[in-house]
């Protein structure tokens, strides 16, 4: 999954570097990624409290290690571009702060850039390799009921904020319509 969310890193280091990017900034465009992305989360959180009865907890349980959906590899390299596509931060994240981080980077040359990428990619291998490790040696510490606790808070949670992304999008998206008029 981290193959999936670097490539698609990539592309967006080189929309940076094109100057392609920067349509993202617009309050409409950002309407538009915050509506979806909040779509994606309620989806999510409805799906993760969907997860959190008793069935779900022990298919959880069992599928420890197990396969991706049959999928394999290449499955895991799309489904890892597709989630990080979903979320809405991480397009607010490139279109400002890591539109700052690449134009300083490049500011150094090809291996300014090179090594901006690489570093960043590298340390979110790190962090979801550290939390992949912690989720795998946590699971057999946890009761069902612990466990379908914590579901139903991460389901929760992401309904909540997939609700607060829906009424940000709105707001964003009326501000970009008023700046712009109805005529755009």
């Amino acid at each position: 999954m981290m193959i999936g969310h670097g490539v698609l890193e990539l592309a967006a280091v080189a929309l940076l570097i094109a100057g392609l990017i920067g349509f993202a900034r617009s309050p409409r465009v950002r309407g538009a990624i915050g509506l979806a992305g909040g779509a994606v989360l309620l989806f999510l959180g409805y799906q993760t409290l969907r997860l959190s009865g008793a069935a779900g907890v022990e298919a959880l349980r069992a599928s420890a290690g197990g396969e991706a959906g049959g999928g394999g590899w290449l499955w895991l390299v799309t489904l890892g571009a597709v989630m990080s596509m979903a979320n809405p931060y991480w397009w607010l994240w490139w279109a400002t702060i890591g539109a700052a981080h690449t134009a300083w980077a490049v500011q150094r040359g090809r291996v300014g850039g090179g090594t901006y990428f690489v570093g960043h990619v590298l340390s979110d291998v790190i962090w979801y390799s550290a939390v992949s490790v912690g989720l795998g040696a946590g699971r057999g510490l946890l009761s069902a009921g612990a466990f379908r606790g914590i579901y139903i808070a991460c389901g929760v949670f992401l309904v909540g904020l997939g609700v607060l992304f829906g009424v940000g999008a709105v707001r964003a998206a009326s501000k970009g319509a008023v700046a712009n008029g109805p005529d755009r």
